[in-house]
């Protein structure tokens, strides 16, 4: 049934590596299956008979379908429809047409597009290694014309040891993640991500990934051998000869002189880079110098021996300090202080006295400065213990006023509980109401005390019917357990009613 059913197979990166062809897609002007491990990619090339009209670039698409089925998962309950490619879908695109599209001819002006259908993913052989793979052989043995085969491979670093087309556990602990492309004679593509490895080591991952892609141009090769269909003849896109010669006519000389002006600006350009260097290392030794004399000056700071004498020693021993930095740490209990300094090279000339001067007047500086912080920081302190103080007085009065007011407030609930109850019982001894007498026939009145006896108590038993009113009221009042204070202003009020 598939009379050009072909099967190539050979080992690659230790695993075995399978091309199937003339099973699938018949209609393509090439097209391949690619089984590496159980990673499992179809390949299919095609090209238009005809170029495109009214373009000047070669219009080559690159689409790279991974669908969920290919490990095994069923879209989402809610969209059961897979969109585009993702963003992996579109750089593994990119990653297999870059090293492609050079080797086409430059006047090749046909539609030529290149599907990579994902069946089925083993995550621990690349489906972008396979799909590249593949392209490479659709094309090879296809009847469009390209200059190939390539070849593909991943190179990993574990352990300090290179890997080839490392699985998924070592891609995770890589210190190495490098894609070489190439083909028989040289290497046309590198993407690569290190964790700063060394250079030697990232050439030899190349070198060595280069000749490791040599048993896949073999495989290729003997493919196109067996099974390879002779490239198909296309219209050159024309070359516009009498253009070309109307601008090297006028804008030759033109771009001559510019190329000449070019050079100069770079000859300029390197001459400045050289002095660049020589400065660099002149105050690189100046630095040197000056950051030996700061080290002593630390040295003596941390042993709790050194002073602004030193300080001042270590600036009288310095010489050449043209450009450079210093930095020097004052140590005083418990304060510490770092000054960095600077000398400008424009504002100062380079010379031992005045750099003497600057680092003497920096010094100076820094400990007046050190002085009034110090001062500063004394009244700061005086200001805070007063402030402590006064907090405390206050606290202290606060509380004994507290103490005051709940006790005057319990005397004045109990003296009001007092009152309360000598006007209540003020009220049972208030008199009834006196008929009202006219003067003219006012009757003789009767002696105090046959009055106070003719009238009846308001309450009960409260005073007694014989005997001394104020002895009454005071039996009534001990009763009613008020104070004598109390019991007077009964017996005034009582005597003002008698009389009344």
């Amino acid at each position: 049934m598939f009379e050009n059913f072909r099967v190539f197979e050979t080992e690659f990166a230790g695993r075995p590596l399978k091309i199937e062809t003339g099973k699938m897609a018949q209609l393509a002007n090439g097209e391949c299956l690619v089984r590496y491990g159980e990673t499992t990619i179809h390949v299919a090339a095609t090209a238009a008979a005809k170029p495109r009209d009214g373009i000047d670039f070669f219009p080559l698409s690159v689409d790279f379908e991974e669908k969920l089925y290919s490990v095994g998962r069923i879209p989402g309950s809610f969209n059961r429809r897979e969109g585009r490619p993702g963003e992996k879908g579109i750089l593994t695109s990119r990653v297999i047409d870059r090293p492609i599209r050079p080797l086409f001819p430059y006047d090749f002006r046909n539609d030529v597009s290149v599907m990579c259908t994902v069946m089925a993913v083993d995550h621990d052989c690349s489906p972008e290694i396979a799909a590249l793979i593949g392209t490479s052989a659709a094309l090879a043995i296809s009847d469009i014309p390209w200059n190939g085969p390539v070849a593909a491979l991943k190179v990993g670093l574990v352990d300090g040891k290179l890997v080839f087309n490392p699985d998924a556990e070592q891609r995770k602990v890589s210190d190495l993640d490098v894609t070489v492309v190439s083909t028989g004679k040289k290497v046309v593509m590198i993407e690569a991500g290190a964790n700063e490895v060394p250079n030697d080591v990232m050439f030899e991952a190349i070198r060595s990934a280069h000749e490791e892609n040599q048993k896949q141009i073999a495989l290729i090769n003997q493919m196109v051998a067996e099974i390879g269909k002779p490239k198909f003849d296309y219209p050159h896109a024309s070359f516009n000869q009498e253009l070309f010669d109307k601008i090297v006519e006028n804008f030759m000389d033109e771009a001559k002189a510019a190329l000449d002006a070019l050079k100069a600006k770079l000859g300029e350009f390197q001459a400045k880079v050289d002095t660049a260097k020589a400065d660099a290392t002149a105050k690189a030794a100046a630095k040197t110098a000056a950051d030996k004399l700061v080290a002593d000056l630390a040295a003596k700071i941390e042993a709790g021996k050194a002073t602004l004498a030193d300080a001042q020693l270590a600036a009288d021993n310095a010489t050449e300090l043209e450009a450079a930095w210093g930095k020097f740490l004052h140590a005083y209990d418990p304060t510490d202080m770092v000054v960095n300094g600077s000398i400008g090279v424009d504002a100062m000339p380079s010379t031992d006295a005045s750099v003497r001067e600057a680092i003497h007047a920096a010094v100076e500086e820094a400990h007046a400065k050190y002085e009034a912080a110090k001062t500063a920081e004394a009244d700061a302190k005086a200001a805070l213990d007063a402030a402590a103080a006064k907090l405390e007085t206050t606290r202290a009065n606060a509380e004994a006023t507290k103490a005051e007011l709940a006790d005057a407030e319990a005397e004045y609930a109990q003296a009001k509980a007092a009152y309360d109850k000598v006007v209540a019982f003020l009220a049972e001894l208030e008199p009834e109401a006196k008929p009202e007498v006219k003067p003219e026939t006012k009757p003789e009145q009767a002696p105090v005390q046959q009055q106070v006896a003719a009238k009846p108590n308001k309450v009960e038993g409260a005073i007694p019917q014989t005997g001394d009113a104020s002895g009454a009221a005071i039996a009534a009042t001990a009763a009613a357990g008020l104070s004598m204070v109390g019991v007077a202003e009964i017996l005034r009020r009582r005597r003002e009613a008698q009389r009344a």
